[in-house]
């Protein structure tokens, strides 16, 4: 049996298409604040011979391995196509950022964390306005990636559905007319 691929509904399509423009921004987003990091482990502020309070690595090696990964991240959020995978991607950069976030909320470094204290001073911010800030990338990449994972499933099975009823229907046209049931004989 073919199958037959369904024309695309325009209106879902065009939804879709414009929620997957938002992680091409978070994307250039990320691949922003990779590049802060990198920049950032390249300076010589006293953060940077802290070690980091999750990892136990200096901030400078911490900054660059996470500087590099952000970029890695960015690139994946900004070419892939594949909704799903976009999505699966996003949530799982968001993930990797709350679990670090919990780690660090668990030890309770006293001095704050000191990636963030050289993103701030990279950014020209202050400290608390980076981690609002880092919280809504965290909450768009997390909840935005859920959102394009259920978008998506939803439009797959819909098309789905019409391909089955137009399968079926088709076939039904193409079925030779079945015999009619004999008429119930008349007593005479």
């Amino acid at each position: 049996m073919q199958m037959t691929r369904m024309p695309p509904n325009p209106k879902s399509e065009m939804g879709l298409r414009s929620f997957m423009r938002l992680f091409h921004v978070l994307g250039l987003l990320l691949g922003t604040v990779g590049v802060a990091m990198l920049r950032g482990a390249g300076d010589t502020i006293p953060p940077l011979a802290q070690p980091d309070a999750v990892f136990g690595v200096s901030t400078r090696a911490f900054l660059a391995a996470a500087g590099l990964i952000h970029i890695a991240g960015a690139a994946c959020l900004i070419f892939l196509r594949d909704p799903i995978k976009l999505g699966v991607v996003a949530c799982w950069v968001g993930f990797n950022h709350l679990v670090y976030a919990a780690g660090a909320a668990w030890l309770n470094p006293a001095a704050g964390i000191p990636a963030m204290v050289v993103l701030a001073w990279e950014a020209g911010l202050t400290v608390p306005m980076v981690a609002i800030l880092w919280k809504l990338l965290v909450s768009c990449l997390i909840l935005g990636g859920s959102i394009l994972v259920l978008m998506e499933r939803q439009r797959l099975q819909s098309l789905e559905v019409t391909a089955f009823l137009n399968r079926w229907r088709t076939l039904r046209q193409n079925q030779p007319n079945p015999p009619q049931p004999p008429a119930a004989s008349q007593p005479p």
